[in-house]
């Protein structure tokens, strides 16, 4: 039980009582008399009151300390458990992302779709390639002066109608982006945000002061660049031990990927593997936690030798029919 205040004035209430009986100042109560009156009462405390006084206060204080410090501890201990659990899923959250804006390898600008197997001292160390379809960052947006909201159509004068007040102005720019900006080509406009073409890679890289490698999200936006364009570099996860993938042909689970040998199809679904190490709190062994999710990927479609296989095989049923 936690003493609160009032009990400590209570408490030393009964203990000046007792120190006045014991003293001689203070009568005690017989039954049908009254209590005599004192002349001349103290007013204030005695030393041994504050004394006592100051004791209580101190085992309060250390027990509300003793209190504080078990709650800290359970803090700690419960955010170095579940951080790395939320780094494991909000790493394979943008990798979901990823892959399913991920572009079969036969557009303008797409290019192939690989999957690396590769392995490190602590466990797998995979890499994957690819092309997706992603929102255009606020710098090409402001470009295209807003142009790309509410499908404007545009008038014979080339003025933007229909759209919002900042579409007339952005008009020009926003068609002179129709060649590079994937989704634009064959229309003016489009509903909402227009879409753009990334080549986006992930794999596992050491950073500077850091033991354990981390998962890297390196994204290219400027395919056409005339000179090499440095990716943009996103630190997903830290402490990774193990990076991993797997690729759904239809039939069997692929340990790699190259659509270039396999008629520039993409996977049906991409299994990904996670495993991090996270330093414990006051402990020197770490929290591990893996996790693996599958993922289905939008644009795939059949190859042509098997899409021909079916297409004969249909043909020939019907003549089996006739």
């Amino acid at each position: 039980m936690i003493a609160t205040p009032s009990t400590i004035m209570i408490g030393v209430r009964i203990l000046r009582i007792a120190i006045g009986i014991l003293g001689g100042d203070v009568q005690p109560l017989r039954p049908g008399l009254a209590a005599p009156r004192t002349q001349g009462r103290r007013q204030g405390f005695t030393l041994l009151e504050v004394l006592l006084a100051m004791a209580l206060v101190s085992v309060v204080a250390v027990s509300l300390f003793a209190s504080l410090g078990v709650a800290y501890r359970a803090r700690e201990s419960a955010r170095s458990t579940m951080n790395p659990v939320r780094a494991v899923h909000v790493a394979l959250e943008t990798i979901g992302k990823d892959l399913s804006g991920a572009l079969a390898p036969t557009g303008i600008l797409a290019g192939s779709f690989l999957g690396v197997r590769s392995t490190a001292a602590s466990g797998l160390a995979d890499a994957i390639e690819f092309y997706r379809l992603a929102p255009l960052g606020p710098d090409l947006l402001a470009a295209t002066g807003g142009a790309v909201q509410g499908r404007p159509t545009t008038g014979a004068a080339g003025a933007v109608q229909g759209g919002p007040p900042s579409a007339t102005a952005g008009a020009a720019q926003a068609r002179s982006l129709s060649g590079i900006v994937g989704g634009w080509a064959g229309a003016s406009y489009v509903t909402g945000r227009v879409a753009g073409i990334q080549r986006v890679e992930l794999s596992l890289g050491l950073l500077s002061g850091e033991t354990l490698p981390a998962l890297l999200r390196q994204t290219t936006s400027n395919l056409l660049a005339p000179v090499l364009v440095e990716p943009d570099v996103e630190v997903l996860c830290r402490n990774v031990t193990s990076f991993g993938a797997r690729y759904f042909d239809g039939t069997y689970w692929q340990e790699s990927w190259d659509s270039t040998t396999l008629d520039n199809t993409l996977p049906a679904a991409v299994q990904v593997y996670l495993r991090v190490e996270w330093p414990a709190w006051r402990s020197a062994s770490p929290v591990v936690y893996e996790a693996t999710r599958t993922f289905v990927l939008a644009c795939r479609q059949e190859s042509s030798s098997t899409a021909s296989s079916s297409s004969s095989g249909g043909s020939s049923s019907q003549g089996a029919g006739s």
